[in-house]
């Protein structure tokens, strides 16, 4: 797992949203920075800029890559890493199949799951730990296959997990939701929730993309339901001519 261009991007947009006077982090899997080559190097140390900071991703990306300077450059030192192996030298080993221990609950204001939970099997539960995990007031942002990662983990995922899921069911405030190109000149595409128009999210973008989405734990009540938005008003439309 790692950070790319285009997260890392999301990851700085994103950092004024973790109000939190001294945030505790967890990356979901040790994060590594990847920005290899060049253009992209310039793309990301412009960003990093443009965001108020004053490193290159050469500076924050050790000979081992990973990525805990870069977020301690922006100001999320006190971060964890949490995988099922200790390989990469994680600071927590734990299978997202199961859930977390209770010391592990209401610890985090800023959640990373850089493409994890599409290699869990039981995302149910893995979504459940994450909520578990956070505090109130606190971000989770997931990038996950969107299309064309057939065979890359179990699934690839939807913009209806981020409305519906953490938007409806977990009353989550959704901060963004996007469909990421992997091309390097490519921008976030934004998918607005389709249950304002009642029909599927269909976007047109080559080549294979991410979802992208962050969402805020607001402590509203949830509507406890998950189902598919353009059901839903097939069926409401239903019951309203036949009943």
């Amino acid at each position: 797992m790692g950070i790319d261009l285009h997260l890392g991007r999301a990851i700085l947009g994103l950092r004024p949203e973790i109000t939190a006077s001294a945030p505790k982090s967890l990356m979901l899997g040790r994060q590594t920075l990847r920005i290899h080559k060049k253009r992209k190097r310039n793309k990301f140390n412009r960003a990093v800029a443009k965001a108020g900071y004053k490193f290159l991703v050469e500076d924050v990306a050790g000979e081992d890559l990973y990525a805990e300077r870069f977020f301690e450059e922006i100001g999320l030192p006190d971060i964890d890493s949490m995988d099922n192996s200790d390989y990469e030298n994680c600071t927590i080993v734990h299978d997202l199949n199961k859930p977390v221990p209770k010391k592990l609950h209401n610890k985090y204001d800023f959640i990373l799951d850089g493409g994890t939970i599409e290699h869990v099997f039981d995302v149910p539960t893995a979504f459940e730990n994450v909520h578990r995990m956070l505090k109130k007031g606190g971000v989770f942002l997931s990038y996950n296959g969107g299309n064309g990662w057939f065979g890359h983990g179990f699934y690839q995922f939807s913009p209806e997990i981020a409305w519906r899921h953490w938007g409806d069911y977990r009353g989550y405030e959704v901060l963004r939701c996007d469909a990421v190109s992997t091309y390097v000149d490519a921008w976030p595409v934004p998918i607005p929730d389709p249950k304002l128009k009642g029909r599927r999210a269909q976007i047109i973008i080559p080549g294979r993309y991410f979802l992208g989405f962050a969402v805020r734990k607001t402590g509203k009540r949830a509507s406890g339901k998950i189902q598919q938005s353009d059901y839903v008003r097939r069926w409401d439309t239903t019951g309203a001519e036949t009943g």
